[in-house]
């Protein structure tokens, strides 16, 4: 199943209430897809006025650090990268760019992957936008 279950593809399996069916609804939906948990906005935001590589990799050490359930530490694999579809060339100049932003720190190692601290950001004033 994915996004686009019928009412039809739900209700073949057994018989539904309207009520049980909106609850199966809800739950295909929940489960449909990765996302970014915790992402903070203003974080997001300055990154995108890096640029659009250290956005990426930005998204990237966000949705490692919810599957770590820690902002410190983020180990930048190569699998991360590779979900991310970034290769090793953007991911060291996405890295560089958002330490030089000040958004984090790396402590990199010869043969080992890069472990990142993403760094706590002010809030943006309405001004800033």
């Amino acid at each position: 199943m994915g996004l686009d279950v019928t009412d039809r593809e739900l209700r073949e399996t057994e018989t539904l209430t309207e009520e049980t069916l909106e609850r199966k609804r809800q739950h295909v939906k929940k489960r449909a897809g990765d996302f970014v948990k915790g992402l903070r906005v203003d974080w997001f935001v300055q990154s995108c006025r890096v640029g659009k590589v250290a956005m990426c990799v930005g998204v990237a050490l966000w949705f490692r650090a919810g599957l770590t359930k820690s902002q410190t530490g983020i180990k930048f694999s190569q699998w991360l990268a590779d979900r991310f579809d970034l290769d090793r060339f953007q991911t060291y100049s996405g890295l560089e760019s958002l330490q030089r932003a000040g958004l984090i720190t790396v402590d990199r190692r010869r043969g080992r992957s890069p472990l990142v601290d993403i760094l706590p950001v002010s809030p943006i004033s309405e001004g800033d936008e």
